[in-house]
């Protein structure tokens, strides 16, 4: 399991700070609760690697949300404790295909954990909108070298959703949305086609924030982008409040940090 996702809310700073990304999905995907997998089992789910060409016609009719088209080729993070600072593994998603505000990427990430005697690595290939909201997921998690580390596999699909209120793009101070949808999901190591139990997801987002010129740790500015801050829940785990910050440039989340900070150190374009 990579390191916890799902800790306490660690606002974002303007100021001479490296801010972070992460894939929320993949931390509430690895860690479910015994009630949220009795509901709907059985549901048809993706097969083999997710494409925006398996988006349902219920999300895609309202994800993309008016979102832009991603403008990436490349985007490499560098992994830290936020407690300690210290850097403990990389990130890599490479953009495959963007059609009409969605992202098929591929994330490759390796941490290093134990005092760095373990190393886990974390592949995952998916569609999402902007790099905050995985619509198609199927990711694998592995210790080539320690038991006890890794070793599971999820398959996760959001198969409906509706916006209740509001719009996010394009990004403005003040813009506030509303959504609700629900994640049909598989834990199995074989590609059934068929999901083992299905989540509701309630979240609502609200941009606080312009940076006029955001920073990296190497002192060069990415340009402009908001932070948006989201309060999100869903079935049997806590409700949280966290911020991530988006690029304008980029097209895509480059800021996100909880217990640990995927700090962007690259891009290509």
């Amino acid at each position: 399991m990579p390191p916890d996702h799902g800790g306490r809310r660690l606002p974002l700073r303007r100021a001479r700070i490296t801010l972070g990304i992460t894939l929320l999905a993949i931390g509430l995907a690895a860690c479910q609760s015994p009630a949220s997998k009795a509901k709907s089992a059985g549901k048809p789910i993706f097969i083999g690697s997710p494409a925006v060409s398996d988006l349902r016609p219920d999300t895609t009719n309202a994800a993309a949300l008016g979102a832009p088209t991603p403008a990436f080729k490349r985007l490499r993070f560098a992994i830290q404790v936020v407690a300690s600072g210290k850097t403990i593994g990389e990130s890599i998603e490479s953009l495959k295909a963007a059609s009409s505000g969605y992202g098929q990427y591929f994330e490759d990430v390796t941490y290093h954990v134990n005092a760095g005697k373990c190393t886990v690595l974390n592949r995952t290939e998916a569609v999402g909108v902007g790099g905050f909201l995985t619509l198609l997921q199927a990711g694998q998690i592995w210790s080539p070298d320690c038991e006890g580390w890794g070793g599971g596999m999820v398959r996760r699909e959001v198969n409906s959703m509706r916006i209740k209120s509001g719009n996010l793009f394009p990004l403005k101070v003040g813009n506030k949305l509303e959504l609700q949808y629900t994640v049909a999901a598989s834990d199995s190591e074989r590609d059934t086609g068929r999901a083992q139990y299905e989540e509701t997801a309630e979240e609502s987002y609200e941009v606080i924030e312009r940076i006029p010129e955001f920073p990296l740790a190497d002192g060069r500015s990415l340009g402009e982008a908001y932070v948006v801050r989201v309060n999100a829940s869903l079935t049997g785990h806590k409700k949280r409040t966290y911020e991530f910050a988006f690029s304008t440039r980029l097209g895509w989340r480059v800021a996100y940090s909880t217990s640990v900070r995927y700090s962007l150190v690259d891009w290509t374009q």
